[in-house]
C-alpha cells in the first residue's frame, strides 16, 4: 500500500472518529477503523498529536472553503459578508469534533501555529469584505469580527445547538454604518 494511501485511510478514520466521539480518540481506535497496524501512525505522521494536527488543519480548511465557496459568485456588500460568516459558522456547528479536537490540542505548540494560521486566514478574508465595504479600520474590525464568531461557534459548540441570538448580534453589527 502507498504511503499517501495510509495518509488518506488514517486520516478518513480519525476523521469518522472526532466526528462520533470528540476529542477522545486513541491511536489504537483510529489505527483499527482504518484497518491498519497502531504502528502505520507512527510511521505516516511521527506520532499521533501530528495526525490529529493534520486533521485539525482540514477541518479548519473546509469550513472556510465552505463560505468561500457559498460566497464565490456574489456581488462584495453585507449579504455577501454575512452569509459567508454563516456559511462558516455551520460548517463548524456540523463538525462538532472540530470544536473539541480544537480544545484538546490548544496547549500544544503546533496546534497554537496551526490556530494562528486558521485565524489570520479568517481575519484576512473578513478584511478583505469589509475593505470592500469602505469599513473604518477593516483590519481591526475583522480580528474583532473574527474573535466573535470564534467564540460564537465555541458557545454553539457547548450549548449543543445553533445560538442565533448571538448570530444576530454579529450581523446587526455588520449592517451598522461603517
Amino acid at each position: 500500500m502507498q504511503q499517501e494511501q495510509i495518509r488518506v485511510r488514517l486520516t478518513s478514520a480519525a476523521r469518522r472518529l472526532v466526528d462520533i466521539g470528540g476529542a477522545r480518540v486513541s491511536a489504537d481506535a483510529v489505527a483499527q477503523a482504518a484497518a491498519l497496524p497502531p504502528r502505520a501512525i507512527h510511521q505516516t505522521y511521527g506520532g499521533f498529536d501530528e495526525l490529529l494536527y493534520e486533521l485539525l488543519g482540514q477541518l479548519y480548511g473546509e469550513a472556510r472553503d465552505r463560505a468561500l465557496r457559498l460566497t464565490a459568485n456574489m456581488p462584495a456588500g453585507r449579504s455577501r459578508l454575512k452569509l459567508a460568516v454563516d456559511g462558516y459558522l455551520h460548517a463548524l456547528f456540523e463538525r462538532p469534533g472540530l470544536q473539541a479536537l480544537a480544545l484538546q490540542l490548544r496547549s500544544h505548540p503546533r496546534a497554537i501555529a496551526d490556530y494562528r494560521r486558521h485565524q489570520h486566514g479568517l481575519t484576512l478574508m473578513l478584511e478583505i469584505e469589509l475593505q470592500g465595504l469602505n469599513w473604518s479600520q477593516p483590519a481591526a474590525t475583522a480580528q474583532l469580527c473574527a474573535s466573535a464568531i470564534e467564540g460564537i461557534a465555541a458557545a454553539e459548540a457547548a450549548a449543543g445547538r445553533r445560538l442565533p441570538e448571538l448570530r444576530d448580534s454579529l450581523y446587526r453589527y455588520f449592517d451598522a454604518p461603517p
